[in-house]
């Protein structure tokens, strides 16, 4: 096998991969919104998919439910790091 032939073998089976981890996605996505809607049916609820909300609870806290898990996002210590890391980032690039 010459050397063209393996790059144009190993550029097809990187095509390949990404090609399969593409469509793998896309049917456990599919998958997931066929759950989600199947449940909300055989419970009466709304027909609404929602495997991902955000709620807005308080000033800059939210809430986050993905599939029935619930999880409280403050953004208040988000908003001070990235102060932080802006200012530091600041000094370094004014040195």
């Amino acid at each position: 096998m010459t050397r063209l032939e393996l790059y144009l073998h190993k550029r097809r089976n990187k095509r390949l991969v990404w090609l399969t981890i593409i469509i793998s996605l896309i049917v456990i996505l599919f998958g997931l919104t066929t759950v989600d809607s199947a449940v909300h049916t055989m419970l009466g609820v709304d027909d609404e998919i929602k495997l991902l909300d955000l709620t807005k609870k308080r000033n800059a806290v939210y809430e986050l439910t993905v599939m029935n898990t619930v999880r409280e996002v403050n953004l208040i210590y988000l908003k001070k790091d990235l102060e932080i890391v802006f200012n530091e980032i600041k000094d370094k690039l004014s040195k």
